[in-house]
């Protein structure tokens, strides 16, 4: 897959989601899913079929492995939201596109990007989302 690429509706990103983040029960918020400050507007993933690895369970320790290594101030006391794509999507409005795209970077082939969560509405509702889906620890192998 190329730069800008729509990332397939049945694949899943992972985004690593700091304890600093989430609620006092551990579940995600929506501060969890808001744009960094280096992240240009966009929520950063990793793209979890991008692995290539037999199973989904292979890939989604592989995404779990090149975040720890690639996040800065990454803690073992957070956690890992592996989202399906098509759940993401589900956010756009007639008025309002939430998409999934292919950016990958030198050191994270399988980076990608989230447009459209630009607003507190659509990362609560990120949030929601992601705690319904593969939550995991952060805690690395």
């Amino acid at each position: 897959m190329a730069d800008g690429d729509r990332v397939p509706p049945n694949d899943h990103v992972g985004r690593y989601c700091a304890p600093r983040d989430m609620w006092s029960t551990g579940r995600l918020s929506s501060a969890n899913f808001k744009p960094r400050p280096n992240d240009r507007g966009m929520t950063s993933v990793t793209h979890v079929e991008c692995f290539g690895g037999p199973t989904y369970e292979d890939n989604a320790i592989s995404t779990i492995e090149m975040l720890s290594n690639r996040v800065a101030n990454y803690q073992d006391a957070g956690k890992i939201a592996i989202i399906r794509v098509a759940n993401i999507e589900r956010l756009s409005t007639t008025n309002h596109i939430v998409a999934v795209l292919e950016k990958p970077t030198r050191p994270n082939p399988c980076h990608a990007v989230i447009v459209g969560l630009e607003d507190l509405l659509a990362c609560e509702h990120m949030a929601t989302i992601a705690n319904q889906s593969d939550v995991r620890s952060a805690r690395r192998a």
